[in-house]
């Protein structure tokens, strides 16, 4: 299999030039379900549905089925309460569940909500089955709230249905807890027509590191039991390994987290690349392994303690976000959306 024929990037730039986020009202006006999007545990018969409100809810639910008209199956799940890390300490709820017994690579409709208030019906597709297929991602990251210029086009392509999941590489809205944690509402609103559709895979980056990246433990699900920084899933033939390239630049949160996540993908690789059914392993990551540039803030020496592990596996893909300075051969594929400070296009 060609895998890249079967995966598409977008490069998004960072300049800061007013985009296409237009906050809704403000979350105290609504306990209505919001910033709804769907990820994945790596199980083609579940779907993990999360989003937010500003008060508690009695339960936490989501209808589904495989009409929009009649949603026949109701799961329930959990709801924790976020408190931003400033001052005000402005709190949230952020609610998650998980769908669980649905037929592989079939059309279902859903709700999410509680007797409160329920949200607009969504549709997403569940994920094939099985390694004969290739998968389509859509891989970007450094998106913020106010450059968001390749959004549209990336929702559109997204519910035209080119796409079996989103990979953010790192970096969301600049930055999530900014304004009390108003600008990371905002960005996961103007996400949800895209991110409510395809389970949106999540990279931490080094913009989530405020409050021991409390906005990405919280706001995003992700499988395993390390709230997001590093977990792995396979689809089709593809073995997706996420780590967090940001341990080894914000080392006053800690060490421990550095030998777990070590340790971790030595025998996330090394299982992979046992595998016969992995055609392919994709290692993701906010900053990249090697510079071509000069460059301390990205490429770090510290960070050489894992990358010594994914050299002695056979990894045909690593994938970063940052940096944000661009160097290439030549265009491959449809151009989305280019000019002198950003870049996104497809290659194939």
């Amino acid at each position: 299999m060609d895998f890249f024929a079967a995966v598409t990037y977008l490069l998004v730039g960072t300049s800061s030039v007013s985009g296409l986020i237009i906050p809704r009202p403000a979350m105290e006006a609504t306990n209505l379900p919001e910033q709804i999007h769907l990820s994945w545990s790596g199980n083609p018969t579940e779907m993990y549905v999360t989003w937010a409100t500003p008060s508690p809810s009695t339960v936490t639910s989501v209808k589904f089925g495989l009409d929009a008209a009649n949603l026949t199956s109701t799961a329930t799940g959990t709801s924790t309460v976020f408190v931003d890390g400033a001052k005000a300490h402005k709190v949230r709820y952020i609610h998650r569940v998980t769908l669980v017994n649905l037929v592989p690579a079939t059309r279902y409709y859903y709700s999410c909500g509680s007797d409160a208030g329920w949200a607009t019906v969504y549709t997403f597709r569940s994920i094939q089955a099985g390694t004969e297929w290739s998968p389509r991602l859509l891989v970007y990251g450094d998106m913020g709230s106010v450059n968001a210029r390749s959004l549209q086009e990336m929702t559109k392509e997204v519910q035209a249905d080119r796409y079996d999941l989103v990979l953010h590489v790192g970096d969301f809205a600049y930055d999530m807890d900014n304004s009390n944690g108003d600008v990371g509402d905002d960005f996961l609103r103007a996400l949800e027509p895209l991110a409510a559709i395809i389970p949106y895979v999540t990279v931490v980056g080094n913009h989530e590191q405020k409050y021991n990246f409390s906005h990405y433990r919280n706001r995003f699900t992700c499988p395993g039991n390390d709230e997001g920084m590093f977990y792995s899933i396979n689809v089709g033939p593809l073995h997706l390994t996420v780590m967090s390239t940001e341990f080894y630049f914000f080392l006053r949160y800690g060490v421990t987290q550095i030998y777990n996540q070590y340790y971790w993908l030595a025998k996330d690789l090394t299982a992979a690349a046992e595998n016969a059914d992995n055609g392919w392993i994709f290692v993701a990551g906010h900053r990249p392994m090697y510079c071509s540039n000069p460059d301390m803030v990205d490429c770090n020496p510290r960070g050489n303690i894992d990358y010594a592990v994914i050299d002695s596996v056979w990894v045909q893909k690593t994938q970063p976000g940052r940096p944000v300075w661009y160097r290439g051969s030549k265009q491959t594929g449809r151009l989305l959306h280019s000019d002198r400070k950003s870049n996104a296009r497809t290659e194939g």
